[in-house]
């Protein structure tokens, strides 16, 4: 059989390699594990603020570069790549000079990274917005600061996942901008519980019972329609589309009678309702029926599906230790 040069090239693929074919009604699906070459980027930060210092490591990070050879002129500016290298995914510096540093990927990844970390997002995701929902109701501002803290952890999530996506791309390759905007409009709805946690944090103020309830049910839309990723079904769509059109419009004429910290929490209840528009339309995609994607959606069915029962486990688990404890 002979192979596409350019694929071959790519992923550094030797005669005597093992490749995976997979059959699918009329067609096969050729897979390695091969890792791909090794990436290096280089980085002139001189001049640079903080903030467009963090931002461009991370376009290199997510674009799948291995290594990131980073020049700086203030030696200060060493402190902050530390800080930066930190809080993504596998990096490491293993090389820095008064003038320059390396950052490397120490932590291989693998391409099965992304289904798992995709999973994870998703529990992340869904248990923020309950747990910050809870600590809203009871004006909790301790619990508050965790889930606005928790953002950071979402975006590392997140930020690896992009990077999964663009170092392996995917065993479908046309569903890869449909996985990745999932991905970035994710992290777009915890940044709106992040701005929540935010503003009644700094307003100390107390939310009405109409806002929590249309809060608590903008949790649950945004549960359905994760739910819909690993068990897409039609009739499904059309229910969860439709409660999330009628709470938009409620969301939208409370913005009209309402006033004080209920403007700013409807503000991102609204924000994170259009964003959820963008999440089900890529899950709408990914869900056309080809020949190809059956076989794949069985295989991400099944990942989801040992991710609940493991968690059911654990719960039981921790269950019989308390009483055993007690």
């Amino acid at each position: 059989m002979s192979l596409p040069s350019s694929w071959v090239k790519d992923l550094n693929l030797e005669s005597g390699d093992e490749v995976e074919v997979i059959e699918s009604n009329k067609s096969l699906i050729i897979s390695t594990d091969q890792r791909v070459l090794s990436r290096r980027a280089l980085l002139d930060i001189s001049g640079l603020s903080d903030k467009l210092v963090w931002r461009y490591f991370t376009a290199l990070y997510m674009c799948g570069y291995d290594e990131i050879v980073v020049h700086f002129s203030e030696v200060s500016q060493l402190k902050l790549l530390q800080n930066i290298v930190d809080d993504h995914i596998g990096f490491t510096i293993i090389e820095q000079t008064s003038k320059h540093c390396i950052a490397k990927e120490v932590a291989q990844s693998q391409p099965d990274d992304f289904e798992k970390l995709l999973i994870r997002l998703f529990h992340m995701i869904t248990t923020v917005g309950k747990d910050l929902l809870t600590a809203v109701e009871k004006n909790d501002y301790d619990e508050m600061q965790m889930v606005w803290e928790s953002d950071y952890a979402v975006n590392k999530i997140a930020g690896y996942c992009i990077r999964m996506l663009n170092k392996f791309g995917y065993p479908l390759k046309q569903n890869v901008l449909c996985l990745d905007d999932i991905v970035r409009n994710m992290e777009r709805v915890a940044d709106s519980y992040k701005h929540i946690a935010k503003v009644v944090i700094s307003k100390k103020g107390k939310v009405s019972k109409e806002t929590l309830r249309m809060f608590q049910e903008t949790t649950e839309v945004m549960q359905d329609f994760f739910h819909l990723y690993f068990h897409f079904d039609k009739e499904h769509l059309i229910m969860v589309y439709q409660r999330k059109n009628a709470l938009a419009k409620r969301v939208e004429d409370s913005l009209n009678i309402q006033k004080g910290i209920d403007i700013l929490v409807l503000g991102e209840l609204k924000r994170a309702i259009i964003i959820l528009s963008g999440i089900s339309q890529s899950i709408m995609a990914l869900n056309v029926e080809t020949e190809d994607t059956i076989v794949k959606k069985e295989e991400v069915k099944q990942k989801y599906e040992k991710s609940e029962e493991k968690k059911r486990d654990d719960k039981k688990k921790s269950r019989k230790k308390e009483r055993i404890f007690y």
